[in-house]
């Protein structure tokens, strides 16, 4: 554990993180990194106060937006080539990077998504195209309060790392309100891939604004490029992506999300996932 990590639990034992945004904390990415690395001890207390005070950070400028696009649109393009997997795949020791689709029954009540979901897990190797954003991610563990390299592990190791790179496209693409375990992080790490008003013009993702506890969307407020951190256990989720529109998991339109995580592979007995937010 370094640093940050042992901030972190020296705070959860005065107190409990917030499940509400609270506010916004920006930095240019080279500088938010400088900082992290020099480990001051107002940053670090900083850090301490965006995890359990319910503050999203934005990294401006992290990967150039055309580099972004090259990325979706390798991934898109090879989706279309490769077969479907098994939407029920384990994270166990042998998995090789998977994609699939997530369609929500008529039927159904409760926690759904509609999306095409592409996991990539680095004992496969990642993509070329993707060691840029592997690259800038790395500094996730640092925040989190770690020092182990997560992707030398497997899945039988118990804790792994996972690029999960999501499209939820226009027509109605979604992830329903949820808030995801926090064992194992204090900050989910996330690449934004395209922009609102761009790429699309409705839905998006949201939190709930502390006090009011009303919906706040908050895509209008990154571009392209953009990394963001923000504690796994406040209420998030996405809503339908321009929903009057047909759904078409050919076309590349729509909303992409670029996922960086460390979490529990299927080897861990009672493992924790995400958990539905129905608010009162």
């Amino acid at each position: 554990m370094n640093l940050y990590g042992m901030a972190l639990q020296k705070r959860l034992k005065q107190s409990k993180p917030l499940r509400f945004l609270t506010g916004i904390e920006e930095w240019d990415y080279g500088d938010f990194c400088n900082k992290v690395n020099n480990k001051g001890q107002s940053f670090i207390e900083k850090i301490v106060d965006c995890a359990f005070n319910g503050k999203l950070i934005i990294l401006r400028d992290t990967i150039s937006a055309s580099k972004i696009t090259k990325i979706t649109t390798k991934i898109h393009e090879r989706g279309k080539m490769l077969e479907l997997s098994d939407s029920s795949a384990k994270m166990l020791d042998g998995i090789g990077n998977i994609h699939y689709l997530s369609k929500p029954s008529l039927f159904q009540k409760g926690y759904k998504t509609l999306d095409h979901s592409y996991y990539f897990f680095p004992w496969n190797g990642y993509p070329d195209i993707l060691e840029e954003l592997i690259e800038k991610v790395s500094i996730t563990k640092v925040i989190n309060g770690y020092d182990e390299k997560f992707h030398e592990n497997i899945p039988s190791d118990g804790v792994i790392e996972r690029l999960h790179v999501i499209h939820y496209p226009t027509g109605g693409g979604t992830i329903s309100e949820h808030h995801d375990p926090y064992n194992l992080s204090w900050f989910n790490c996330a690449i934004y891939c395209t922009e609102f008003g761009k790429d699309y013009r409705e839905g998006g993702f949201f939190m709930r604004e502390a006090g009011t506890k009303n919906k706040i969307h908050l895509d209008s407020k990154v571009n392209t490029g953009d990394m963001v951190f923000f504690f796994p256990g406040l209420f998030h989720g996405v809503d339908p992506i321009d929903p009057l529109a047909k759904v078409d998991f050919g076309s590349k339109k729509g909303r992409w999300f670029a996922n960086y995580n460390l979490l529990e592979s299927h080897h861990v007995k009672g493992r924790q996932s995400a958990i539905p937010h129905e608010p009162s």
